[in-house]
């Protein structure tokens, strides 16, 4: 089977059209794989006893927080937006973490990239 030839202009831009295609469903895989190994994750960083929320049930958790004051409103907005909401424990007690994590800061950084914000309830 012979291929139609290409401009190496036509070749780039199908290379591009694909890497569109690809890094949501990275970024996808990558929010999977930390959902599942959080607590490995995040144990290295000293946190302990760490659960990933739900979509599910994680509205109603940070509600719930909110509604008892341990968090703020501000905190409660930020805790809706990201890939992952952790609840873990550090060494001044509960926190909650908002964790964002992409496939295209793994370019720069060997070990990919995770942003964080902690939040501490107690």
């Amino acid at each position: 089977m012979s291929w139609p030839a290409c401009s190496s202009e036509q070749t780039a831009l199908q290379i591009g059209t694909l890497a569109a295609r690809v890094d949501p469903l990275r970024d996808s895989l990558l929010e999977a794989r930390f959902r599942n190994r959080a607590p490995a994750y995040l144990g290295s960083q000293g946190f302990r006893r760490t659960f990933v929320l739900t979509i599910a049930n994680g509205v109603d958790r940070v509600d719930d927080a909110h509604d008892a004051g341990r968090l703020t409103t501000a905190e409660r907005a930020e805790l809706l937006l990201p890939d992952a909401v952790v609840r873990a424990r550090d060494a001044d007690g509960e926190v909650w973490l908002a964790v964002d994590v992409s496939a295209r800061s793994t370019r720069k950084m060997s070990s990919g990239a995770l942003a964080g914000r902690v939040a501490h309830t107690s």
